[in-house]
C-alpha cells in the first residue's frame, strides 16, 4: 500500500531570519567541525552532496530529546500545510510532517495518537519500522524483530518505511533510481535525535542514506517518513524561524514544543 501522489499546487518556501553567519560553531559535537548551535537543546549541520553539476544541501537538525515535549497530531478531516500546522499549534519549535496517507487522508500504515489507533491498515512488519512515544521518549522500532501487538496501549506510534540505517547497518543495497524531496528521522547511540530534510526533488533514497553514511554520525536507527510533496519542517527557536512549507497538504505531523 502506498498513498496516492496529489497534484502538488504550490511552491516550496524558505524563509530563514538567523543565517549561519550569526550562529557559533559548536566545539563539543564529535562528528563535525560544521554543527551550528540554535541554543543548547538544537544545532544543525548543512550536508553538501552532489546531483550532476549543482551541489544541493541535506538539512540535518540535532536535538537534546532532554529539552522538548514530544507528540504526534493527525487529523484527516482537516489536513493542512505545515506551515498552516506552525500556525495551528501552539508553542511548537519544530514540526515535520510524519506518515504516509491514502487519498482521502488516512494513514496507509499503523497509526496512533493518543492511545486511540487510527484505521486499520499496517505495512509488512519485516520491511518497515515504527517511531513510538511514551512518556515523552522517543524512539524507533525494529518491527521485523519488534513486531507491533494486538491491543498494545501506546500512546504515539507511526510505522513508516524503509529504513536507510538499521540497528547501526545500511538500510538496503540496491538503488530503486526514484528521485523525491525526502524526510527522515534519526536516533543515535547517545540518544540524540536528528531530523533529516532535503528539499530538492532529486535524490534517491540509496544516495541519501550513502550521503548520512559520511558524515560519521553514529546513528543506530534512521528512518524515512512520508517525503516528495509531503515534505515539510517548520522550526520557531528563539530568533531562528525556517520553513520548507509541504507542496500539499498533510493530515499528520511529528511535533517537538518546548518543554
Amino acid at each position: 500500500m502506498k498513498r496516492i501522489i496529489l497534484m502538488a499546487f504550490g511552491m516550496s518556501f524558505i524563509f530563514l531570519v538567523t543565517g549561519c553567519d550569526d550562529l557559533i560553531p559548536t566545539a563539543n559535537y564529535p562528528y563535525s567541525d560544521s554543527w551550528y548551535e540554535i541554543d543548547d537543546s538544537l544545532a544543525f549541520l548543512d550536508w553538501e552532496y552532489e546531483t550532476g553539476k549543482e551541489i544541493e544541501v541535506i538539512k540535518i537538525f540535532r536535538l537534546n530529546p532532554d529539552d522538548f515535549n514530544i507528540s504526534m497530531q493527525y487529523s484527516s478531516a482537516n489536513p493542512k500545510y505545515i506551515s498552516e500546522w506552525d500556525e495551528f499549534i501552539e508553542d511548537a519549535e519544530l514540526i515535520i510532517n510524519g506518515a504516509y496517507f491514502h487519498e482521502d487522508y488516512t494513514p496507509s500504515g499503523y497509526l496512533k495518537i493518543d492511545y486511540n489507533r487510527i484505521g486499520e491498515r499496517i505495512f509488512d512488519q519485516n520491511l518497515s519500522g515504527v517511531l513510538v512515544v511514551e512518556n515523552n521518549i522517543l524512539k524507533i522500532r525494529d518491527s521485523g524483530r519488534d513486531p507491533l501487538q494486538s491491543g498494545e496501549k501506546l500512546e504515539f506510534a507511526l510505522q513508516s518505511y524503509p529504513f536507510l540505517i538499521k540497528n547501526s547497518v545500511r538500510g538496503f543495497q540496491e538503488d530503486s533510481g526514484k528521485i523525491a524531496r525526502r524526510t527522515a528521522i534519526g536516533i543515535d547511540k547517545e540518544g540524540f535525535i536528528y531530523i533529516i530534510i532535503v528539499d530538492d526533488h532529486r535524490i534517491t533514497l540509496y544516495d541519501l542514506m550513502v550521503e548520512l553514511i559520511k558524515t560519521d554520525i553514529d546513528f543506530v536507527h534512521v528512518l524515512n517518513l512520508d517525503g516528495g510533496t509531503s515534505t515539510g519542517i517548520s522550526i520557531k527557536k528563539g530568533s531562528y524561524e525556517e520553513m520548507y512549507d509541504s507542496l500539499v497538504k498533510v493530515p499528520n505531523v511529528i511535533v517537538f514544543s518546548k518543554r
